[in-house]
């Protein structure tokens, strides 16, 4: 398997040589063979046929707006008007904004206590099962909670009227392209994935996946395989507790870093994380309430989900950072 690293200050991703480039570069010499022209056009039928079968798959698609890495769906409850809802790998409920809520006069008594990226919050459960219209698709949300939002508004330039979680990624293929600000839903059943790029193995629980990384700190523990919450909707790169046993010390963090209060947060960086065959060198890193890998990460990749099947398929973007 070839191995990539990745800058995560700047753009340059380096990779094992793939089928295009190598292709490009026979056509360029002056010896090319039969052979060699006819490896280029199985290489490059099969890579057509692959696109022309992911093409078939597709069910649905979402152009989103793009805020600091988060994707923005328009969605509709009932006859409202669009709204701006969060798409939140890390969320396991659909989330709705109390003020949203109480405009549409939408009960939720039950209290429950959750642990978000800035420790312990209280939600209200909804008393009715909550749907979402996200284009003309309807999505039915097994668990809708009532919080206040306003504090993604300082995270995000927008408050958000609520968050689509871990029911929007069930039976079902979807794919998150960066570059085109695009969300593709895909029928599992005849879904091809393509040949280049990485399939990580996931873990889903509560609607909530998990990937392994391996994580090495400044003079302190190295290739510590650790198991991460996969959250598009954290700005962090990596944050898990390890953070702790670096030589360097951490520096405390205060102001909004996601839902909840009361967790002692701190910051300081990772010299090595390792996913799959990708290496990041000199990861920020925080840590945190929750063991994440966050859009720090996320966005450097086009992504493609199957909770159902248990992997997550990355790709280097052509420009990321």
């Amino acid at each position: 398997m070839p191995h990539f690293n990745v800058n995560t200050e700047g753009t340059t991703v380096t990779r094992g040589t793939n089928v295009s480039m190598a292709c490009h570069l026979v056509l360029l010499r002056p010896t090319f063979n039969a052979v060699s022209i006819a490896i280029c056009l199985i290489a490059a039928a099969c890579t057509s046929r692959a696109e022309q079968n992911q093409s078939a798959s597709i069910v649905e698609t979402h152009r989103f707006t793009p805020r600091e890495g988060m994707i923005i769906l328009d969605v509709k409850i009932g006859a409202s008007e669009n709204m701006p809802f969060l798409l939140d790998t890390g969320a396991s409920p659909c989330v709705l904004d109390k003020t949203v809520a109480d405009r549409m006069g939408i009960k939720a008594v039950r209290v429950t206590e959750r642990r978000g990226g800035g420790g312990i919050f209280k939600s209200r459960l909804t008393d009715d099962p909550i749907t979402l219209q996200i284009g003309s698709n309807r999505l039915g949300c097994t668990e809708t909670i009532v919080v206040d939002l306003s504090g993604s508004a300082d995270l995000m330039g927008v408050r958000p009227a609520g968050i689509i979680g871990g029911d929007f990624f069930r039976g079902r293929v979807v794919e998150i392209d960066y570059d085109r600000s695009m969300v593709s839903v895909h029928r599992r059943h005849n879904y091809t994935r393509r040949a280049e790029g990485a399939v990580i193995p996931i873990r889903v629980e509560k609607n909530r996946p998990y990937l392994q990384a391996r994580l090495s700190v400044q003079d302190g523990p190295q290739d510590v395989t650790r198991e991460l919450l996969i959250d598009s909707g954290s700005f962090d790169h990596i944050d898990d507790f390890i953070l702790k046993e670096s030589k360097t010390p951490t520096r405390s963090l205060s102001g909004p870093v996601g839902l909840g209060s009361g967790a002692n947060l701190s910051s300081g960086v990772f010299n090595r994380v390792e996913i799959g065959p990708y290496t990041f060198n000199a990861v920020p890193g925080i840590v945190p309430s929750v063991p994440i890998v966050g859009n720090g990460i996320l966005t450097r990749f086009s992504l493609v989900f199957d909770y159902d099947g248990g992997w997550l398929w990355l790709r280097p973007r052509k420009q990321s950072g």
